[in-house]
């Protein structure tokens, strides 16, 4: 079957749907099959179908071409094979039916606008990211916001006030001064009822590789307008400087042997264990074989199609470990031919046994100098402790990990004196906390009980200080910067709008944490070093102060501005006296707590006083 399969991959056919002079034409992939028919539907919920019969014009490959436009009608193949009939959706379909039922036959030139098609991306750098991880729903679904596209694409763009006068939804996102945007899941996916409103799902549970997702469109039964106001939203981010990163899923699809893929190509597309059953690595039910030259070319395709068709800044990849490197790297060399710039990281572990060889997988350290980077969990566990749990890390207090955070400070880099797995600070992405597992806040209150409100908007300072402070990529979860609370769900994949809603009048009950979190980003963005800084350059610019007790002091000087900035942390129930000489800094740049709170000691200033669960930025000219 793998000859089959990379026989299929090496042909020059374009699967899919195409419409030209007027003629429609369809190309498919069937493994061994007897007969293969196109079935044309009228409409989205057509129960009746013209029928229209396809040849084999390579091994595996059936085509026909029907001479009419059918812009807009519904199709399906049915695949005949040992004496069964089996039907299955266009796994190269760019558009689908309300629930996935049928695909949906695309004009691109109905679609097209020269508005957006001649529209510029943004000129953001890679290692110059700040990335923003929300989900569609989410971002709106709050009676906390008023929009006129609730829970849909469209309401990304849209911004509101709250009765206090901040500013929430896109405008929120503006003044933050995020440089990407990382939505969740946006194609196909199959357990959300595009007929019921309420229905609700992150979306980690592909259907197709190639569409959008109907139910965050006004009009899921019109196939070209997701297409439409997808662009829409993308357009509009970018017209704000703002790249958008998709969230794909190329580890497992919702469907195992009733999926299109398996239909059309069974044995070819999941990975199987030693008895024939199916690995799972996934953790849900099934694993792509990223191995197999036919998928390889499928994933490949549909990355590029996504990043053209709708003119992406990024993918995020869901279980990159699952990947096998060698896929991985194709993709990376094909996507920097269209975008040099374009964004590419993703988790590098998996989520249970797999049959993909250890050395095969895609681990922290495989992207030393591949141009993609991937989730820094050591710095993350580092600083918070573990994912749900109790135990507690070194913005809580624990110092056991010193060294994971120290490392993580500096990028991760690979150096004689430490196993860093980065060889350029930018291959690692720093957070806390993302969709899934307890978000910080609630992680932080799991982890140190009776905790007051006031204490715990102080330890999520040092975690934003510390991430975005960091060498590397800091990646904020959506609410975070102002203490959203999931209400100790850890898992919240299915668990609705009034757990997982961003609940938007927290930016006004918590913003001393927001604008606190918004002048570090502006004060990063202003610190060209973070980009611009090589491996070597970290080491030759980079000095640790040895202060006790577990706070931590470093400085770094800017070699293109002729600065030193030093920085203070101080996670412990204690205050520090350096013997830091402040009169010689020109300013105070950043304080986590009140100034009223920042003092020195002695008439001289010769002693600079740290508070308790607080840091700081001092700058001198030098």
């Amino acid at each position: 079957m793998t000859d089959v399969a990379k026989k299929i991959s090496l042909s020059r056919v374009q699967f899919g749907c195409r419409i030209e002079n007027n003629r429609t034409s369809f190309n498919t992939f069937a493994v061994n099959a007897k007969h293969v028919i196109v079935a044309i539907y009228d409409s989205w919920n057509s129960v009746r179908r013209i029928e229209y019969a396809m040849t084999e014009i390579e091994d595996h490959i059936w085509h026909v071409t029907i001479e009419e436009n059918l812009s807009a009608k519904f199709y399906a193949y049915i695949v005949h094979r040992d004496e069964k009939k089996y039907i299955a959706t266009d796994p190269y379909s760019y558009s689908l039916s309300v629930n996935s039922f049928k695909s949906a036959i695309i004009d691109p030139r109905v679609i097209s606008s020269e508005s957006f098609d001649f529209h510029k991306k943004p000129n953001i750098k890679y290692n110059e990211a700040v990335i923003y991880e929300t989900h569609v729903r989410d971002f709106t679904s709050s009676t906390t916001i008023s929009v006129n596209n609730k829970n849909k694409y469209l309401g990304l763009t849209e911004s509101s006030t709250l009765e206090t006068g901040e500013k929430i939804g896109f405008d929120h996102l503006k003044e933050l001064g995020i440089t990407h945007v990382h939505l969740l899941p946006v194609l196909d996916f199959v357990t959300v009822d595009e007929e019921d409103p309420s229905s609700y799902n992150w979306g980690y549970d592909p259907g197709s590789f190639f569409a959008l997702e109907g139910s965050y469109s006004k009009h899921p039964e019109d196939p070209y307008s997701r297409i439409q106001e997808f662009k829409e939203m993308v357009m509009f981010y970018h017209q704000n400087n703002i790249g958008v990163i998709l969230d794909v899923v190329y580890n497992h699809t919702y469907h195992s042997l009733s999926s299109n893929f398996e239909v059309l190509a069974p044995g070819v597309f999941y990975r199987k264990n030693k008895d024939g059953s199916l690995s799972d690595g996934s953790g849900c039910g099934n694993e792509i074989n990223t191995e197999n030259p036919l998928i390889r070319r499928v994933i490949c395709e549909s990355l590029k199609h996504l990043l053209k068709t709708y003119k992406l800044d990024g993918f995020r990849f869901d279980l990159l470990g699952l990947m096998d490197r060698m896929t991985l790297y194709t993709i990376v060399k094909e996507l920097r031919k269209i975008d040099p710039n374009v964004v590419i990281y993703g988790e590098p572990w998996v989520g249970g046994e797999s049959m993909l060889e250890n050395h095969k997988r895609v681990h922290k350290g495989t992207q030393r100098n591949k141009r993609f980077s991937v989730f820094n969990d050591d710095f993350r566990d580092a600083l918070k402790g573990d994912n749900d749990g109790i135990s507690t890390g070194y913005i809580q207090g624990n110092q056991s990990r010193l060294d994971a955070v120290k490392l993580g400070i500096m990028g991760s880099i690979r150096t004689k004196e430490n196993n860093g797995f980065t060889a350029w600070p930018y291959e690692s992405i720093n957070y806390t906390c993302s969709h899934d597992n307890l978000i910080l806040y609630d992680k932080i209150s799991n982890s140190l009980a009776g905790i007051s409100h006031e204490e715990n908007l102080k330890i999520n300072k040092l975690g934003f200080f510390l991430t975005l402070m960091s060498f590397g990529v800091p990646f904020i979860h959506g609410g975070t910067e102002f203490a959203r609370t999931k209400h100790m769900d850890h898992n919240s994949y299915r668990s609705g709008d009034y757990i997982n809603g961003i609940n938007w009048s927290l930016k006004h009950q918590n913003t001393c944490l927001y604008e606190y979190v918004k002048s570090l980003i502006h004060l990063r963005k202003k610190m060209s070093f973070f980009s611009n800084y090589t491996k070597k350059d970290i080491e030759e610019n980079f000095i640790w102060y040895y202060l006790p007790n577990g706070a931590l002091g470093y400085e770094i000087h800017d070699k293109y501005e002729n600065i030193t900035y030093s920085y203070f942390i101080n996670p412990m129930e204690i205050t520090i006296n350096t013997g830091f000489k402040t009169m010689e800094f020109k300013e105070v740049l950043c304080n986590s707590i009140d100034m009223t709170e920042y003092s020195t000691k002695n008439n001289d200033q010769n002693l600079l006083i740290i508070s308790p669960r607080s840091s700081m930025i001092l700058m001198k000219k030098t």
